[in-house]
């Protein structure tokens, strides 16, 4: 019989739920691709044993009875980084018949035992014929999402996840300093004309010129309908670093997004196509990370070891499928400068 684990933790006679990291005896950050059914397996046999319908370098995909949360599900995909399990992803699909009560009530009941954790996407809501839920605990993401005739449920461990993401990038662009990813031509300084490193009050009045100044809050700076190369974007952020040396906040990331209801996808991608094209006539190193139906990733600019570690290009454009905190699902087109040092603004206070 397979077995789940959910843990609690009792404080002060309250029991305080937290995100699972086991289900169907695959624990995240602990299990090995060797530890898994028909390989000296440590989990407990039983009459329902999966079976094995696929395997790649890093992920095998197992058809079964795995029950996970108090619902049956077919298909369970296990990825590994390191040879170390960092998701988990389970699958059922009745293309024949219809199940949205089912499923919409699996995801309330999330939205309902997880409550008190953060959410980790957005504030997910019901919309026409789709439900989900995010949360993250910061150790442990959970997404889970439900629709007619499918419903997922996907864990991941957080550390590891973000380091196989960082080690796909590093996969493409390797070691090696030389080529156009190490050639000056492709370093980025500047934005709409506004170089890096430049004061926040002057970028402020740039921007002006671009766009409608909404607030500062703490240490970025947020407009509406921005218009730089070409495109209008519907919000830009803009995160500042404190300068030791002048005594003032400058310039360090930006981020543009323009959003778009799923319903108008192909001018979603007609954008994101137009802005990888402008991009691509000024870097000669971009490259596609991903290329898929609802989630689209090119990356440009000169690599360089004071940001990244020389890891990460500086320039992201993106198109990926998401839910607003309306709730109403939406293609977002975004371009991001310096992202990863955005991440730094939640910590700076502290």
């Amino acid at each position: 019989m397979l077995f789940t684990i959910t843990i609690t933790i009792n404080v002060m006679g309250e029991t305080i739920v937290q995100l699972p990291r086991t289900w169907c005896g695959c624990t995240l950050g602990q299990t090995t691709n060797n530890d898994l059914w028909g390989k000296d397996s440590k989990i407990p046999q039983s009459e329902n044993i999966p079976f094995l319908l696929a395997v790649s370098d890093h992920t095998i995909v197992y058809k079964g009875d795995f029950l996970v949360e108090g619902n049956h599900f077919a298909i369970l995909s296990l990825s590994f980084y390191k040879d170390t399990l960092y998701r988990l992803v389970f699958h059922e699909i009745e293309l024949n018949s219809e199940q949205w009560d089912v499923n919409q009530i699996f995801v309330k009941n999330l939205r309902l035992k997880y409550k008190d954790i953060a959410d980790y996407l957005s504030n997910s809501k019901d919309v026409d014929g789709f439900v989900s839920v995010t949360k993250s605990d910061e150790k442990t993401h959970l997404i889970a999402h439900g629709a007619k005739h499918e419903l997922n449920y996907k864990i991941e461990d957080a550390r590891l996840a973000e380091e196989e993401w960082n080690n796909e990038l590093k996969s493409i662009f390797g070691n090696i300093k030389s080529g156009p990813n190490y050639d000056e031509k492709n370093k980025v300084t500047s934005i709409a004309g506004v170089r890096f490193g430049e004061t926040r009050t002057n970028t402020i009045n740039a921007f002006k010129q671009r766009g409608t100044f909404l607030k500062n809050e703490n240490n970025i700076t947020y407009f509406s309908n921005v218009s730089f190369g070409g495109s209008t974007y519907s919000i830009a952020k803009f995160y500042f670093e404190y300068d030791k040396r002048r005594y003032e906040n400058v310039l360090a990331a930006a981020k543009f997004e323009k959003k778009f209801y799923e319903w108008r996808r192909e001018e979603a991608v007609m954008i994101y196509e137009a802005v990888t094209s402008s991009f691509s006539s000024k870097y000669t190193n971009g490259s596609i990370i991903k290329d898929e139906e609802d989630e689209k990733i090119m990356v440009f600019g000169m690599l360089s070891d004071d940001y990244a570690d020389g890891k990460i290009p500086p320039i992201i454009v993106s198109l990926n499928l998401g839910i607003s905190r309306g709730g109403d699902k939406f293609y977002y087109v975004s371009v991001s400068y310096f992202v990863q040092r955005m991440e730094n603004a939640s910590s700076d206070d502290i």
